[in-house]
């Protein structure tokens, strides 16, 4: 036996499951060892409860096996630590015929199946191992696709934060510059009135001529004299009583 009440580490054909082993009988032990490991488990042994919590610490098993009378500390107390330090290890409870009381009160406890003693068909023992190796293999592969699925929507939550965030500071600026701009507008309108009242009572005469001197506006006062009703489309030589063709 080595310390810490680990005794065997028995590689199998492949090492694709592992087991521990804690049993205070070390023929019990060595037997489930190597059939175990015959049939491709690793399994580890400890041969009392406080050396069976180090191991599980230790090697993190995908099940354990538990015996649930041994010295010093109880099988029910050890399933009770297993629990609530190794909550998603499954537990196979192996028990006498005259104590199966306790088996249920394990159930009870959150065990995932026993085995009564002796042990006659070595096939029952796999077969609950496997499953109870099943069971965790995919209560891991759950959880694991529930944390990437966690991952990828606080992901996607972020980006439509992000996104969201982009639109709202744009629909400010936007709101900003439709303001600006409509306070722009306000004060061109006033400029225009403004202009628009300097050039109704201006007494000279004041007209605009697009690139082809064609006339587009003609004060009140100019319209007047001329005594056109438009400036629109007329030669500005109207205004020297010239109706020829506009060359300058």
């Amino acid at each position: 036996m080595v310390s810490g009440g680990i005794m065997n580490n028995v590689p199998g054909r492949c090492t694709d499951a592992t087991v521990l082993v804690i049993d205070d009988e070390a023929l019990i032990r060595q037997s489930i060892t190597t059939y175990l490991g015959d049939s491709g488990f690793t399994v580890w042994e400890a041969d009392d409860g406080p050396n069976g919590l180090k191991a599980a610490a230790d090697h993190d098993p995908e099940v354990i096996l538990l015996d649930l009378r041994m010295p010093e500390m109880d099988g029910l107390d050890v399933l009770a630590e297993v629990n609530r330090r190794h909550p998603e290890t499954p537990v196979v409870v192996v028990t006498g015929a005259g104590v199966l009381k306790d088996a249920v009160e394990a159930l009870r406890l959150g065990a995932f199946d026993f085995i009564s003693k002796p042990i006659i068909d070595m096939a029952i023992l796999e077969h609950a191992v496997s499953r109870a190796v099943e069971q965790r293999r995919l209560r891991r592969a759950h959880q694991q696709y529930q944390s990437r699925l966690e991952a990828d929507v606080r992901s996607r939550t972020q980006d439509l934060q992000h996104r969201t965030d982009q639109l709202e500071r744009a629909n400010h600026q936007l709101g900003e510059e439709m303001a600006q701009h409509r306070r722009t507008e306000k004060a061109l309108r006033q400029s225009q009135r403004r202009l628009s009242d300097v050039i109704a009572v201006f007494e000279g005469f004041i007209y605009a001529v697009d690139r082809n001197f064609q006339l587009t506006f003609m004060n009140p006062r100019l319209l007047e004299h001329t005594a056109l009703q438009s400036a629109e489309g007329v030669c500005h030589r109207v205004i020297y009583h010239n109706a020829a063709p506009c060359a300058w």
